[in-house]
């Protein structure tokens, strides 16, 4: 059985190369390993680690490598398993990295109050709202409660005179 892969290079837009890129990768890698094709699922993998380098998507690489070093140390290819070992260990330390600067950047701190605050907000709007009683709950179904006005129905005995009295003029005639 073979698969088309398309490389990074293949792809026309970078759209299409992130479709399914991990998602759609793991299901073919799980089916190659399963169908015992080690050579396809290389080639998953590196067509994998590609794209997610091209990118920038670390916490992907590390995943892809953590994959290839399994696949390398069960086929027994120990100087590959050892590289690439090495090569994931430089990528975790690089995400690590990039999360602490991301933590310490003015902007994160600033985000983090902002959405602090907008979950206080919808919180007090909550507790108002629990206050106020099932009285203030909105029900779409009825056009009364969101302040539109409604004809009032005509009771039954003026609708059955109505009716009494179309029948007498029509009798008439």
């Amino acid at each position: 059985m073979s698969w088309k892969i398309k490389s990074v290079g293949e792809c026309e837009h970078d759209n299409e190369a992130i479709i399914g890129h991990r998602g759609g990768n793991e299901m073919i890698l799980t089916l190659a390993l399963a169908l015992h094709d080690t050579e396809q699922a290389r080639e998953i993998l590196r067509s994998s680690l590609t794209l997610a380098k091209k990118l920038y998507d670390i916490p992907t690489q590390i995943w892809v490598l953590s994959n290839l070093t399994a696949l390398y140390q069960q086929l027994g290819e120990k100087g590959n398993e050892m590289d690439n070992s090495e090569y994931q260990r430089k990528k975790v330390e690089e995400l690590q990295k990039k999360l602490a600067d991301a933590h310490s950047s003015i902007h994160h701190i600033e985000l983090i109050d902002k959405v602090k605050l907008e979950v206080h907000l919808l919180n007090e709007l909550d507790v108002k709202r629990a206050m106020a009683g099932p009285s203030m709950s909105v029900n779409l179904d009825i056009p009364e409660s969101i302040g539109l006005s409604t004809p009032s129905p005509m009771p039954s005995s003026s609708r059955l005179m109505d009716l009494d009295i179309g029948r007498l003029g029509k009798r008439k005639l």
